[in-house]
């Protein structure tokens, strides 16, 4: 490595990353995932993030979600495991078009994301991965 780009990657790590964007690992097609889970227990796994400890591996997740029931649904979204701390919350309203549940969230070494909501079934979620193809 170049001192020149030492010193600019000291700076900002990130600034020089290559990234692809692709789909969510539990749908490579595209489109949605269908949210069965009621409880964590039986959360439907959304996405797995690339194997890897160094800074240099890593997922940004942007994932959306739509509720297509009658009443307002509640989501829970687990990012990287299942305690209080990694815990989202959100009511996504009947009949609701794409709402914004995460937005570049970083993810590394094989964590993962996980949903469940108060009822099967109601709830779709899609979403984009930015994987970091650098070799640095």
């Amino acid at each position: 490595m170049k001192i020149q780009n030492f010193i600019s990657y000291l700076i900002n790590p990130f600034e020089n990353m290559a990234y692809k964007e692709t789909s969510l690992s539990e749908n490579p097609n595209g489109g949605g995932i269908l949210v069965v889970g009621t409880d964590t227990a039986s959360a439907t796994l959304i996405h797995t993030a690339q194997a890897g400890e160094n800074e240099a591996t890593y997922d940004v997740i942007t994932l959306e979600g739509h509720n297509s029931s009658d009443v307002d649904q509640v989501l829970y979204v687990e990012v990287g495991g299942n305690t209080a701390d990694k815990l989202i919350k959100q009511t996504l309203p009947a009949k609701s078009g794409r709402q914004l549940v995460l937005s570049r969230e970083y993810l590394r070494n094989s964590q993962t994301i996980k949903a469940f909501a108060d009822t099967a079934n109601k709830i779709v979620l899609s979403g984009t991965v930015e994987v970091n193809t650098s070799d640095s």
